[in-house]
């Protein structure tokens, strides 16, 4: 917004613990507000607005950085943000991302792509977990409504849940282990509802995913802080991508096939 705007960047390992002896700069730049494509590109803006540095000052816990930035103009921005060791000067990380400034709408984004995902009858999902210790795990589920998912492991392990009961087997020549599922409701599905349970919501702009325009949104909830991003589709508001960041926990999903002739069945069925 116009005026004095605070930015706060939180820079931790994989653990989520301190590192040491790093420095922590920010430099803001106008972007093009067309962005069909994807990429951002600056742009001179017509009050003369140029890249600037944002002065981070660490806080007390040494993971913290907070800086404030003085706008004449709302719209869009790139914000680069490079760590360095305090030393040596050598590149420790770096992140580009594009900011929307204010952040109108992107709760309204959030309530209508819940609606659209409640409405779906079924939809495929592939879960990634990066950044593991021993390495990526990959899920891939299937969702059929009002209570039925299907979930296939990268070890070869399967698990079928429908209304009040799951089947699980540690591999495809293995028995079925039938036992009942904990929530007393049963599983259900859709449940989609970020809409109200989302904290510091900002529309930071738009994008492209398989070809599709999108809205990107980011957000938290509290507690503990865990943040989102969602690519939601520009023209049906379905949820393309999601990802969900928390300390030692990165996981990103991709949504396809959506409303496909998808059927899931007890093992005794098949």
């Amino acid at each position: 917004m116009r005026g004095a705007n605070r930015l706060s960047v939180r820079f931790q390992d994989y653990m989520g613990d301190r590192v040491p002896g790093v420095r922590v700069r920010a430099y803001l730049s106008a972007v093009s507000a067309s962005n069909a494509g994807g990429t951002w590109e600056q742009e001179p803006r017509p009050n003369g607005f140029e890249a600037r540095e944002v002065i981070m000052v660490p806080g007390a816990d040494g993971m913290t950085y907070a800086g404030t930035v003085e706008l004449g103009d709302d719209g869009l921005f790139l914000l680069r943000i490079e760590a360095e060791d305090a030393s040596s000067l050598a590149p420790v990380a770096e992140a580009l991302l594009p900011v929307s400034i204010p952040g109108g709408g992107a709760r309204d984004l959030l309530r209508m792509a819940d609606e659209r995902m409640n409405q779906l009858q079924s939809v495929r999902l592939r879960e990634e977990l990066r950044g593991r210790p021993d390495g990526d795990a990959v899920t891939e589920m299937e969702f059929v409504a009002p209570d039925r998912v299907r979930m296939r492991f990268g070890d070869g392990r399967e698990r079928i849940v429908i209304g009040g009961t799951r089947y699980e087997r540690a591999g495809p020549d293995q028995p079925w282990n039938v036992s009942p599922w904990p929530q007393v409701r049963g599983f259900r599905w859709p449940d989609f509802r970020y809409a109200s349970t989302a904290a510091r919501q900002v529309l930071v702009g738009r994008g492209q995913v398989d070809g599709r325009p999108v809205w990107v949104v980011n957000f938290v909830e509290d507690p503990p802080e865990i943040r989102y991003v969602v690519w939601i589709d520009a023209e049906t508001y379905l949820i393309r991508r999601l990802t969900m960041h928390t300390t030692g926990h990165y996981m990103y999903w991709t949504f396809y096939d959506f409303n496909a002739p998808i059927t899931i069945e007890s093992p005794a069925d098949m």
